[in-house]
């Protein structure tokens, strides 16, 4: 087979397996393994330390692969089977994508095989160690914007991707050139101002890091920052122009599970109640409700963490009973500490003090004291609003 005849088997076979994207690139050593590198070594990977520890295969898909002659790149898009992405993410709302395209991916390799039955292939998700915007701007798929999110003339942003590296030759696609230009809407707009310079994202201060990646406690200067945002950010994808021209076509490998859907939240505010119903959940029903969904990325502990940040910024004052629940009785320190917090947000003085009095973490108390006086700031500025109207 002639490396043209495979290319198009390959991507007729992609095409028919509902890949809404797919591309092909010459396997070889990343050109700009220097910039990942610097990117490690700033420690923007936060906790994500398998960023690191196979930082080397990333960097050369024949690490991966002995041999690797071909990378194949595909995709596909979700942003029009859901609704903007707050509280929860587009990607997050449905089904998870991860075991579907790896499914697909699977039955591509499959294909390739029947075909030259010695082929060896490697196939990866974004949780293999590919660094798979850089192989889908290689092949054609789209190019990295300013967010660092990989960005697609025909479907924006909204695109999951997916890797094949084969040891057989094929022939390959242009890579894409840039087509952000001057644009650089997505780097004001990031709430925790993630984006440092176009291209460069710190994942610590990242709110999709921050409510799904982080396994720790959500950094108290960044709470305010992280709003309503209960399950990941999509602030930096919304404002960018490209989604203007995002083509609607939902793909069919997403159907089924919804995120939200087992929650039956109808109050106005569903936000809060969608965070409400969080915190009562027990380990057996989050697993339940949420099994094959994104949610079951962050854990119950992680999505109560992010509930209690979005109910202390949401300001209601119907939910301080329940936050106080987990101040009084939540087994986890770090749950507490963010309740406090929240408590805090909320106004609630007199369930802070009762907790001063009672709590006998030292990093609890420490937030039960931050929150008391920032409550007191907040309290004391009320106080004042009247004379300074009156002036």
């Amino acid at each position: 087979m002639t490396p043209s005849e495979r290319g198009a088997h390959i991507r007729e076979a992609a095409r028919a397996l509902g890949f809404d994207r797919v591309g092909i690139a010459a396997a070889g050593a990343v050109d700009d393994r220097a910039h990942f590198e610097a990117w490690l070594a700033a420690g923007h990977q936060g906790d994500m330390a398998y960023m690191e520890t196979r930082a080397s295969e990333r960097a050369d898909p024949r690490d991966l692969l002995p041999g690797a002659k071909s990378v194949v790149v595909v995709a596909i898009a979700y942003a029009t089977q859901t609704t903007p992405g707050r509280p929860v993410a587009r990607y997050a709302q449905g089904r998870d994508y991860h075991n579907p395209m790896r499914r697909r991916l699977r039955k591509l390799a499959r294909a390739v095989k029947r075909r030259e039955p010695e082929t060896r292939t490697y196939l990866a998700v974004d949780t293999g160690p590919v660094l798979e915007r850089y192989w889908a701007e290689r092949a054609g798929i789209g190019w990295i914007g300013k967010a660092s999110n990989l960005v697609t003339l025909t479907h924006s942003s909204w695109v999951l991707l997916g890797t094949l590296i084969i040891d057989r030759l094929c022939d390959y696609d242009e890579p894409t050139r840039d087509h952000c230009g001057t644009c650089d809407a997505c780097i004001p707009v990031c709430p925790t101002r993630a984006i440092l310079a176009p291209g460069v994202v710190d994942a610590r201060l990242c709110i999709s890091y921050l409510t799904i990646e982080s396994r720790g406690g959500i950094p108290r200067e960044l709470r305010a920052a992280v709003g309503d945002h209960l399950f990941g950010c999509d602030d930096c994808q919304e404002v960018c122009p490209w989604n203007r021209f995002a083509v609607h076509s939902p793909n069919a490998m997403l159907a089924g599970r919804n995120a939200l859907a087992s929650t039956k939240v109808e109050e106005k505010n569903a936000t809060v109640a969608l965070a409400v119903h969080l915190l009562d959940l027990d380990e057996a029903t989050f697993v339940r409700d949420f099994e094959g969904t994104p949610f079951r990325r962050a854990g119950l502990t992680g999505m109560k963490r992010n509930a209690l940040v979005v109910l202390g910024n949401s300001r209601d004052a119907r939910v301080v009973p329940r936050v106080e629940r987990v101040l009084e009785d939540d087994p986890s320190s770090m749950l507490r500490g963010h309740a406090a917090w929240a408590l805090g947000r909320l106004g609630a003085l007199a369930a802070l003090l009762r907790a001063r009095t009672s709590e006998s973490d030292n990093d609890v108390r420490e937030e039960i004291a931050a929150a008391l006086q920032g409550a007191l700031l907040v309290d004391d500025r009320a106080n004042e609003a009247p004379e300074i109207a009156e002036r």
